[in-house]
């Protein structure tokens, strides 16, 4: 696994000048216990991740880290836990990279495009629809110079997060045996 790698998608993937990343991987290495130990990082639960830091426990560090901060989301294969969290999500990703946009009307208009219906999702095969709503994302964001992807690091649910259209082309030449990007 290659720390620069893991680095490189923190720095494209975290925004609003709130990088807490390099700070995490050095504690991680030199002093994990800070990590485990310091009001600042409780939040996150790090602990079950830091045994496994050389042995491609970096990653999940990150998860750990972006998820909790609302940098990535997670949605099952089979769809939303509850329904308007993909959009709410990617208008949050939004605002953190197009401050200027009016997120009111971004919410309405991903949420026509994406509300679940029904029907429709009786017609195509269970963990399809989801990726249906993926597709309709990744063409609202195009305009504005975004991109949706997902981090896949083995799990069954989709790691999705929003950046720039350059990041995305960056992220998705990586070669990480411990991860991979995506863009729908």
């Amino acid at each position: 696994m290659s720390v620069e790698n893991i680095t490189l998608l923190a720095q494209m993937i975290v925004t609003d000048g709130n990088n807490g990343w390099p700070d995490i991987y050095h504690k991680a290495i030199s002093s994990p216990e800070e990590l485990l130990n310091s009001s600042q990082y409780k939040k996150y639960d790090f602990g079950r991740y830091l045994d496994n830091v050389y042995a491609g426990g970096l990653i999940d560090l990150l998860y750990c880290y972006t998820y909790q901060d609302g940098f990535i989301d997670m949605v099952d294969w089979r769809g939303e836990d509850d329904d308007g969290q993909i959009a709410n999500f990617v208008v949050r990703r939004i605002a953190a990279f197009r401050p200027d946009i009016n997120l009111g009307v971004c919410l309405n208009e991903l949420e026509q495009r994406i509300q679940r219906d029904e029907l429709r999702e009786k017609e195509v095969a269970a963990g399809d629809y989801v990726l249906h709503q993926f597709t309709e994302v990744t063409e609202y964001l195009k305009p504005m110079g975004l991109s949706f992807g997902c981090i896949n690091i083995g799990w069954d649910s989709y790691l999705i997060f929003v950046t720039t259209q350059e990041n995305m082309a960056v992220l998705q030449a990586i070669d990480d045996h411990h991860f991979t990007i995506s863009a729908f």
